[in-house]
Parts: C-alpha cells; structure tokens; sequence
C-alpha cells in the first residue's frame, strides 16, 4: 500500500529502526538482512526529509524530528494490529497476543507468577514477556507494553497508571551482626548497607541524610551479601521472607522505619483503547489485587537458584501462558 509516493509497509521498519536506534538491531527484529533495512533508512530519511537516526558517540540517537514521530507512530501501527487481528466475538483471552512487561527481577518473581497462574486459570493462551530493564525511558521507546516500578521511583507520568498492589519495608542484617538490632534511621543510614543497582528497584530506605552505600548489587542478590558480612539492607518484606528459609537472616527493627511501598503499573495511553488490551491491564490489576489479599505466595528461593534464565516457566497445566526473558541489548 503507498501514500504519497511511500509504501505503508515502511512505517513497521520505521518503528523498528526507531525503537532499535539502528539497521543492525532492527534487522534483527523484523527478521530482515541489515543491508535491506538500511535501504529502507535511506528510503525514509529521503521522504521525511530528515535524518531519522545520526551518530552519538559509539551508537545512533534519534533526532528531535524522530522523538516526536515515534509516539504517534506507535499509537497508528497499535490501532492497525488491533484492526488486522479483529474477529467477531473474539474473546481476548484466546487472542495469542504476546504482551512485554518491564520491571525489575523481584516484582516478575512475585508478581508475574501469580498474573501467569490467574491466566492459566481461565484457560488463556496469552504470552507474557519479561523484559528486564535499568530505566523507565526504555518504556517509553517502546520496548514493552506495560512498565511496572515502585511508587517512589522514577515514573513515566505521562502514562496511564494505578497501584498493583502494596507491601511493607524489611531491615535486614546477617545473624552474625551482634550489633544490629534496634536502630534509628538515622543509625541505620549511618550504617554500612547495600542497596539495589537497578533504578527501577530502587527507593526502599527512609528518607534522611545517608552514608553512602558500602555495595550496590540486583536487588535478588543483595539478601545474600547482607548475610555474610556486616551490612544492613532495606528491602520488600516478600523479598526478606524468602531468604530468610535458606540464609542466616535476621530482621532489624528501625524506630520511625515502619513503611508500607506500593508497586505502580503504567502503560501506554493508546492499549486503553483497544479490547485485547484493556483485558489484559484489567487481569493485571486483578492479579495485584489477589496479591495484596494474600500477602504474597510462598517463594522457593532454593528452587529459583536452578532455574535457568531465558528459559519459559512451565506451568503444572496444560496451557500456553509463559514468562519469556526477553534480554534488553545496550543502547
């Protein structure tokens, strides 16, 4: 299909190239050769007149005239997909759409297990992906359909979003550590302490004037750091009572620390407006709101530690739900 002397098609390698800040990354999403896709570059920079994509540093950026064309490019390819995947009386859990969901390794663990678990349920085949991320601003390119992030870290507030679902702070401290017990915020930010690597998992000590941190690590690996030294750690209670079975872990009481985090989902303002999509936002919420009546599932760590990365969780029943690692290459 062409428009104006532009074939339409072109629009699924713009988005590609846009979102992959280069032919080589986007080539391999769209399953093409590199050489074809940088045709298609020259093809598109020639029609909009502009250079879509130029050189910074070791890799490409977009420029201001592309920043402000991948929104609403995304939004009109969503609204095709929808159009394209239509049926009438389609139920959206038998869609086979695959949907990316962007959050830190601690909230998949916990929270997409039970989105599977409650999808599986209903006998659905959709996919969820995971796509482990370090900034929100992958979100925002478009790496994935849905960005789930604590409520004091850094947000897209330009996103739809509402809260998940909520849970309390744990201090941490290895059994060893005789001096760590009752602490202040104070004392305890004046204290030797690990804090999470990942800014998406970022944001669980009290506010106050801080040391600097001793260590910073994933968020799953700092539990076994704390228990074999002497720093203290803030982290999820979910987080803490997992690693509690296995390690030698002890809590620390922090006076004026008791807080209550609450997870947010985002997502893109154009999935509001299509079926599929709304459904699935809709489960998602529905699954946070199971997770706070529970307080949580019981997490095996030592089972965790065998299983392999990347890898589809299978499920103890016949469906084609999964959580998929989906790796995010460096920019």
């Amino acid at each position: 299909m062409r428009n104006k002397h532009l074939d339409l098609n072109y629009l699924v390698k713009l988005e590609a190239l846009l979102v992959e800040r280069g032919p080589t990354r986007a080539a391999e999403r769209l399953h093409l050769t590199q050489p074809a896709v940088s045709n298609a570059l020259a093809e598109l920079r020639e029609h909009f007149g502009d250079a879509l994509l130029i050189r910074r540093g070791r890799g490409l950026a977009l420029t201001p005239f592309a920043e402000g064309l991948l929104g609403p490019l995304q939004a009109a390819l969503a609204q095709m997909r929808s159009v394209v995947v239509a049926r009438p009386d389609m139920d959206p859990a038998s869609s086979g759409r695959e949907f990316g969901v962007m959050t830190c390794d601690y909230i998949a663990s916990i929270f997409l297990t039970k989105a599977v678990h409650r999808l599986a349920a209903m006998g659905s085949n959709v996919t969820i992906a995971h796509v482990p991320a370090s900034e929100p601003e992958q979100f925002d390119r478009g790496e994935a359909d849905v960005l789930i992030l604590l409520a004091r870290g850094p947000g897209s507030p330009s996103h739809p979003q509402c809260v998940l679902f909520s849970e309390p702070i744990a201090y941490i401290a290895s059994t060893r550590n005789r001096s760590a017990a009752c602490l202040t915020q104070e004392e305890f930010l004046s204290r030797p302490r690990v804090v999470p690597s990942d800014r998406l998992a970022a944001g669980f000590e009290p506010e106050g004037v801080t040391a600097a941190p001793a260590m910073t690590l994933p968020l799953l690996a700092i539990p076994s750091c704390v228990a074999t030294t002497d720093y203290l750690a803030a982290v999820p209670e979910g987080l803490a009572a997992m690693f509690e079975k296995v390690l030698p872990l002890k809590r620390v009481h922090v006076y004026g620390g008791d807080r209550t985090i609450s997870y947010i989902m985002h997502w893109r303002t154009e999935l509001a407006d299509q079926s599929i999509e709304r459904w699935f936002i809709g489960e998602m919420r529905k699954a946070g709101l199971e997770l706070d009546r529970d307080g949580g599932e019981d997490f095996d760590v030592r089972s965790r530690r065998s299983m392999p990365s990347r890898v589809p969780l299978t499920l103890p029943r016949q469906t084609d739900i999964e959580i998929r690692t989906t790796a995010c290459t460096a920019m």
